[in-house]
């Protein structure tokens, strides 16, 4: 029974600044002071502060030091499956609490927790590669993604150039109004604008490629 605020377990985040990757599992250690032999932990629990969504890390493991009285470490997993019910376009601050077996909450203070999709933070080579480094983000296959997918990356951490080969038809009509091809590589269709001898073209997206 706590009689006063000082017998408070005091519970803080083993990293003060954490990046979450969607769709990429992450485990938080969090350290409890003051850890008796009667705090049991039911859940961890992360939300965003208009408590759109829940993720719930269920089991998470208590361990307690031999060296130290009353010290605890304790390690809750979120796994990638939590995370399809989320839609957004920009990183989200999230906040921890844990959920103890006497069904009371604490809400761990201070906590920098980001919640990131690299393909929604840049949609091209050059703002992909500018991002945060703590992000993990690179340039990969044409698309920005987290780095420790288990993608074969050629070119990764490189905006390249892009290279025109070819260009069917070569002559064109004064008037206008011809279906333009080109080919190369290291096309970024991205907010991509072209234009032939000044005039502005338009771009045909679903038949479009990095390549054409």
């Amino acid at each position: 029974m706590i009689t006063n605020s000082n017998q408070c377990p005091l519970i803080y985040l083993q990293q003060s600044r954490n990046y979450l990757a969607y769709n990429v599992d992450k485990t938080f250690r969090i350290h409890i002071e003051q850890c008796d032999q009667s705090i049991n932990i039911h859940s961890c629990q992360l939300y965003d502060h208009r408590k759109r969504f829940l993720l719930i890390s269920l089991n998470p493991i208590l361990n307690r030091s031999v060296n130290e009285n009353n010290l605890c470490l304790l390690t809750c997993l979120f796994q990638r499956s939590d995370f399809h019910q989320i839609s957004f376009y920009r990183s989200i601050n999230l906040h921890l609490s844990i959920q103890f077996s006497n069904k009371t909450t604490s809400v761990i203070p201070h906590t920098n927790i980001s919640l990131y999709h690299c393909e929604h933070l840049a949609l091209n080579c050059t703002s992909c590669l500018q991002l945060n480094p703590s992000y993990d983000c690179i340039w990969c296959n044409n698309q920005c993604m987290f780095k420790n997918q288990s993608v074969q990356c050629s070119n990764n951490q490189e905006c390249l150039l892009p290279i025109i080969q070819k260009i069917e038809p070569f002559i064109l009509p004064m008037n206008g109004g011809t279906l333009v091809t080109i080919k190369g590589k290291h096309f970024n269709l991205v907010h991509l604008s072209i234009n032939i001898a000044d005039i502005p073209c338009q771009l045909i997206e679903e038949e479009s490629s990095h390549n054409k």
